[in-house]
């Protein structure tokens, strides 16, 4: 009796299926986790690039408040009459960036990271002064104990840096009536 050809393949779907999907699962799940650590990378870039020039604008005056850019009723106390002459310590304004940076950093973050960084940092060169911000931000991954199996890292760092220069017409001036007054 010849041999039923519909009933050799019964059930091979269902091996093929079983050894397809779990794989197409897996990358659905990879390319999500994907997705979310370039939204994080994003999100870290646009942090950066607002605090980088929130800082440069409070920076000529430490009295004002980093979210509204302004001189507050409650901190015009703060400086004095001579708030500019007593103010060169540049370390209260880098605390301030680095501060709103703290705070402003789990806002609209989708992952846990593990370990974070902010480093701040201020150049005062002859014609001009530079802010520059960098964030680095630590994530576990998911899979990482397969990973270390492999040699990996189990952790994944998102690395980001911006830079702005501080636009302060006050200091121009006077650096110029100095030059000017020196010749």
């Amino acid at each position: 009796m010849p041999s039923n050809p519909l009933s050799e393949q019964r059930g091979s779907f269902t091996v093929e299926a079983s050894i397809i999907f779990p794989f197409i699962i897996l990358c659905i799940v990879t390319l999500m986790y994907v997705g979310a650590l370039l939204y994080q990378q994003v999100y870290l870039q646009a942090l950066a690039n607002k605090a980088v020039q929130r800082g440069a604008i409070i920076w000529d005056n430490p009295s004002k408040d980093m979210y509204i850019g302004r001189v507050t009723k409650q901190s015009l106390s703060e400086g004095g009459l001579y708030w500019r002459l007593l103010d060169s310590n540049k370390e209260k304004k880098i605390k301030k960036i680095e501060a709103y940076i703290d705070r402003q950093l789990n806002t609209f973050s989708i992952l846990e990271s593990s370990d974070y960084s902010v480093n701040v940092e201020a150049h005062d060169y002859v014609v001009y002064k530079k802010l520059k911000v960098s964030i680095a931000n630590t994530y576990k991954i998911p899979v990482g104990q397969l990973l270390r199996m492999f040699g990996m890292s189990d952790l994944f760092t998102i690395t980001v840096m911006s830079e702005s220069v501080v636009n302060d017409s006050d200091e121009l001036i006077r650096n110029s009536d100095f030059i000017i007054v020196d010749n």
